[in-house]
């Protein structure tokens, strides 16, 4: 059994089922939640779905808080988005 605590797009997930076999499992944990709707279909895609388990939330020693991501709109792609210090203008997350 293998945890990817922070799984982002799979690439390791995948990997990792590779590596742990047809009956192996991958627990790929992902709290973004655009972030895991890429892991989901990268899973699919990669016909790893009997191996790899997606969970939608983080893993953290603290419960029930929220946590914070960037707006998709990036400050890179467009100048006159402020730079938000507080991550008040971020999106939420599980």
């Amino acid at each position: 059994m293998v945890l990817d605590v922070g799984a982002n797009f799979g690439q390791m997930s995948v990997l990792f089922a590779n590596r742990v076999g047809e009956g192996g499992q991958v627990f790929s944990f992902e709290a973004d939640d655009w972030v895991y709707e890429i892991l989901c279909k990268n899973i699919a895609a990669n016909e790893k779905s009997a191996q790899i388990k997606p969970v939608f939330g983080a893993v953290h020693d603290v419960g029930d808080q929220i946590l914070h991501f960037p707006s998709r709109i990036s400050r890179d792609l467009d100048p006159t988005v402020p730079m938000d210090w507080t991550m008040s203008m971020g999106r939420g997350g599980k």
